[in-house]
């Protein structure tokens, strides 16, 4: 960027460990590979000086001290650079320190000692003009037994310690030694070339390269837009000539848009559009060629989410006081309605939670995994019913207690029944029935159908998720097989104990009954809109297969009918219209649970699909608190859908 242009300031420990980083930027790779290359011609003329030295014991100090001036050099740059594992050494001659710089510069003073000795400088001065050419009889004596191609130097400087190793083999080590350090620096500048030309656009268009943040301060930055019109971020420009983000709806959906730093990078679509969003070379139209091939700077394009800001505020407000996620999808095409995590952060104050634990960062909707509880026994049903294993109507017992496997499976509170129906246990939310089932059902097919509503897999067409677990089938006992079902996670082995879910990935599952089994791959941006306003791209549904059969998710949805309309999804219930849905309460302790739900509604023709994890307290009874929240949120996002608002 040229001396004096750069951003040192935003290199973290600029002065030391960093220094190589704003050498690269500001001179570029020749100027950087130049500094290399002066390192290494220090590493060749202080092995020249070895070559040279009177003794053993000066080649060999010669040889140490250079080697520790360039092996530092090669540590550092090769941290810096990626290349090594970065240590905490100074760059010599470059980093702040003066305990570095004295050390360094006595280095070559001593360097400059030995080759004064070896050049035979400092005994010419002692001997004075008098004494030269003259032998001692300490010479004369040493003349009958050294010489030959193997004398390390002139006879007039030879002592009683020279001639150990031999000028051949000495310098054959030395050679040796120069193309090692000539091959480490070599490599330095071969990887920092690949670094600042081969990848200079991927470190370019990083979101959370700070430096190219900062530098696009002066370009309008595109406008982050809900799907009923809410502009949730815009850049707004300043007296200065630079533009700030400002947030006109306040600290809505932070996880999903994001939050924009030169200090700490970007997240959220923010990171994820990052390129859309800045101002770049666009070609789409003749007027937008002509100024990018003139140069002129053009405002970036703006992102239009599907999030819908009276449905994310709904999510928003219910998780007010509670720790945990709600994703709200449209079942037919995998569009994220909203998507709210507690804690968050502010916009205008990311500082803070960077300096806190970070909790706030979290999107708990995405990047946290969660016991699923109860709700991963449509899974399990869904597995039964669609593989021919057992019917709704099929009955089992259903006692407090059972033993599977060499273990016991139980209900909560010790609820017991005499016998159940698969949709009546579904309805009470039976533990030992399900697990029954899950013998039934098997590992394999149990695991198999888990990976067809999507586990083990990142899911989001433009944002990422963390994959949600099931355990090896070969590795499950039949004991871990029924918890498994019944959607507690047990076992001990080398794949994960499962099931374990995101917020996220329940909503999906949920959607997929709701979509007559069909799983749709979550989006959250919608449509670009260009400086002019005009639609450039659109992001088109996806679906990730047929889960189960629609026959098999009506059968589902039915019965998790019965669950809200008669169960333990009451809380859910919204007046005037039909949900389904299915309860989870979730041991994460002896005395911890957190409670969650999943849902869809109207039953006959679903809009929303819903998921919903609230964290529980040490000795809190969570039993139906999430449905309860879900009911609300439900009824918030039905409304807004009949007013025809952004949907």
């Amino acid at each position: 960027s040229g001396i004096g242009k750069g951003l040192p300031k935003l290199i973290p420990v600029v002065e030391s460990d960093f220094i190589f980083s704003a050498i690269g930027e500001e001179m570029g790779l020749l100027g950087a590979s130049a500094e290399l290359i002066f390192y290494m011609l220090l590493a060749v003329r202080g092995l020249a000086t070895a070559a040279r030295a009177k003794s053993d014991i000066s080649a060999f100090t010669a040889v140490g001290l250079t080697a520790a001036i360039a092996v530092q050099a090669f540590l550092i740059v090769g941290g810096v650079t990626k290349l090594l594992p970065l240590t905490g050494v100074t760059l010599p001659f470059m980093s702040q320190g003066g305990s570095s710089l004295l050390a360094s510069f006595i280095i070559v003073g001593l360097l400059l000692k030995a080759g004064d000795e070896g050049t035979g400088r400092e005994a010419l001065i002692e001997q004075g003009s008098g004494s030269v050419g003259s032998q001692t009889q300490v010479e004369k004596a040493m003349a009958s037994v050294v010489h030959g191609a193997h004398a390390r130097a002139r006879r007039g400087l030879d002592t009683p310690e020279s001639g150990v190793l031999g000028r051949v083999a000495l310098g054959n080590r030395l050679v040796s030694l120069v193309t090692v350090f000539t091959m480490m620096f070599a490599l330095l500048v071969a990887n920092l070339t690949y670094i600042q030309v081969f990848k200079a656009d991927y470190y370019q268009t990083l979101p959370n390269n700070n430096h190219t943040i900062a530098k696009s301060a002066k370009v309008q930055r595109g406008a982050i837009i809900a799907a009923d019109g809410a502009t949730l971020a815009e850049s707004v420009k300043q007296p200065d000539g630079t533009y700030v983000r400002t947030y006109p709806q306040g600290n809505v959906a932070t996880h999903t848009v994001g939050y924009l730093s030169s200090q700490y990078g970007a997240s959220g679509v923010e990171a994820t559009m990052n390129q859309t969003l800045t101002g770049h070379s666009d070609y789409s139209t003749w007027s937008s060629a002509i100024n990018a091939m003139a140069g002129i700077e053009t405002p970036g394009s703006s992102v239009v989410l599907t999030i819908n800001s009276q449905m994310q505020k709904a999510a928003e407000q219910a998780l007010h006081g509670h720790r945990g996620a709600i994703v709200v999808l449209n079942p037919t095409t995998g569009a994220v309605l909203a998507k709210a995590s507690n804690p968050s952060f502010d916009y205008n104050d990311i500082g803070s939670a960077m300096s806190g634990n970070n909790a706030s960062l979290v999107d708990r909707a995405t990047q946290t995994l969660y016991t699923p509880g109860s709700t991963f026994k449509i899974v399990s049903l869904s597995a039964a019913l669609d593989s021919g294993v057992a019917t709704l109507d099929s009955t089992y017992r259903a006692p407090a207690s059972i033993e599977i496997g060499g273990a016991k499976v139980t209900n909560i509170d010790g609820e017991a029944w005499s016998s159940l129906s698969l949709k009546e246990a579904l309805t009470y939310s039976v533990n030992t029935v399900f697990g029954q089932l899950g013998q039934q059902v098997g590992a394999s097919k149990l695991v198999s159908y888990s990976d067809a509503f999507g586990y083990g897999q990142k899911l989001g067409q433009d944002f990422s998720t963390v994959a949600s677990l099931m355990p090896d089938p070969s590795q499950m006992t039949e004991w871990e097989t029924a918890w498994s079902a019944v959607g507690q996670p047990v076992g001990q082995h080398s794949s994960p104990a499962g099931p374990q879910t995101t917020v996220m990935q329940n909503a999906v599952v949920a959607a997929a009954i709701a979509n007559k089994g069909v799983v749709m791959n979550p989006y959250v941006v919608d449509h670009i809109l260009t400086p002019e306003g005009a639609t450039s791209s659109t992001t088109k549904p996806k679906s990730l297969g047929q889960a189960v059969s629609a026959q098999t998710a009506q059968q589902i949805g039915e019965a998790m009918l019965d669950v809200v309309n008669d169960g333990t999804g009451i809380g859910a219930q919204v007046p005037g219209v039909k949900v389904a849905g299915k309860t989870g309460t979730a041991e994460v302790s002896s005395n911890t649970a957190n409670s969650l739900f999943v849902g869809f509604a109207p039953y006959d023709q679903p809009t929303v699909a819903i998921s919903v994890c609230i964290e529980g307290s040490e000795g809190e009874r969570m039993v139906g608190v999430a449905a309860g929240v879900a009911g609300k949120v439900l009824a918030t996002c039905l409304r807004v859908q009949a007013m025809g608002a952004g949907v």
